[in-house]
């Protein structure tokens, strides 16, 4: 299952994420904030993903979620996540910097645009992201297991 949503947030509300991003949390690679599912700055970007996962699989239960920085050079080989995962979601923040494209096996690679939700069975499609060349990608990053 692989489902592309366009303009799932605004442009706004991608703004206030990387902003909080930048203030609270520290810059390494995959090194994001893992907030609580009620916390107000992203709960209701949760939940919609959330609702959409458990029309999915109604037994879908978000285990993680971060906000990633990807620093030029970073990108991340074609890979399966563990097998109790069920989805993953990403919302592409920004797309003011060039490659970090999400690719999937066998399928043309995902162009970045603010505001762009991407949500997969992560452990049963290979996936990779493309190594950013200029720029630095943020993406708002969810997984979900079954409850």
């Amino acid at each position: 299952m692989k489902l592309i949503v366009e303009n799932f947030i605004s442009d706004e509300k991608c703004e206030e994420l990387i902003t909080h991003y930048i203030w609270n949390s520290s810059f390494a690679f995959r090194h994001g904030d893992t907030y609580p599912i009620n916390m107000p700055l992203v709960s209701g970007v949760t939940n919609k993903i959330e609702n959409i996962a458990k029309l999915l699989d109604p037994r879908a239960k978000l285990s993680l979620c971060q906000i990633v920085k990807w620093p030029v050079k970073s990108k991340m080989n074609q890979h399966l996540d563990p097998e109790g995962d069920l989805f993953a979601a990403i919302v592409y923040l920004n797309d003011n910097y060039i490659g970090g494209e999400t690719c999937f096996e066998g399928d043309s690679a995902c162009k970045p645009e603010t505001g762009k939700l991407i949500m997969f069975s992560n452990s049963k499609i290979s996936h990779s992201v493309n190594q950013v060349v200029e720029g630095t990608r943020y993406t708002l990053a969810l997984w979900f297991v079954r409850d």
